[in-house]
């Protein structure tokens, strides 16, 4: 397997949660994954992110409680969809 490059196309998709959550534009519709899934570090730098994502929408199934880790509840301008 080491020889189709595989290894070289893995390490190109390494980056950081910031990277990652550059990709997240207005408008967009985010699935959040469950259970021993939950991106819990993406959540937190989330939790940080200061650009304006007031029309993103999250959404993640089964929930136990607000994912939001540090924060004591989530922001005013969020908008999260929960279905059990």
């Amino acid at each position: 397997m080491t020889g189709d490059g595989f290894l070289d196309r893995y390490a190109e998709k390494i980056g950081t949660p910031q990277q990652a959550l550059s990709l997240i534009k207005p408008g967009n519709r985010v699935f959040i994954g469950t259970g021993c899934a939950v991106p819990a570090t993406l959540l937190y730098t989330l939790e940080q992110e200061e650009r304006d994502l007031k029309d993103v929408k999250l959404y993640h199934f089964f929930p136990k409680g607000q994912f939001f880790i540090k924060t004591e509840c989530p922001r005013a301008d969020s908008n999260i969809n929960a279905f059990m």
